[in-house]
């Protein structure tokens, strides 16, 4: 009797477990600071489970930096009315972002002006 009670507990246990946590982190990020650039978009991809977009700056005297610019997925972005057609290659636009605490030229994204000024903000996804 006693050995079916612990089984009976320990499958209410299993059932009763907090969700998982995400499986990405953004901890290589660097919270405290956000950056921000104004270029041209060189490579786009609206996709599961995250989403790229590559962005060419003008450096004054030198070779162009492309930035890599990581953020969330195609869902959460559709969900906060965010389409792929909203960027196309060799748009202006304007990004705000933390940068990779030892890359600066990798991002995570936290706002966006399109070339169309629409303007995406990361904490004001719904």
């Amino acid at each position: 009797m006693r050995s079916m009670i612990l089984a009976c507990l320990s499958v209410l246990a299993l059932s009763v477990a907090p969700p998982a946590s995400p499986h990405h982190s953004v901890a290589n990020f660097d919270q405290t600071k956000k950056v921000t650039i104004t270029g041209k978009v060189t490579f786009f991809r609206l996709t599961s489970p995250h989403s790229h977009i590559d962005v060419e700056v003008a450096v004054a005297g030198g070779a162009p930096r492309t930035y890599k610019i990581f953020t969330v997925g195609k869902t959460v972005m559709n969900r906060s009315n965010w389409t792929s057609d909203d960027l196309k290659i060799g748009d202006q636009i304007t990004a705000t972002g933390n940068p990779d605490r030892t890359d600066p030229t990798f991002w995570y994204l936290t706002q966006i002006t399109f070339a169309n000024g629409k303007t995406w903000n990361w904490d004001l996804i719904p």
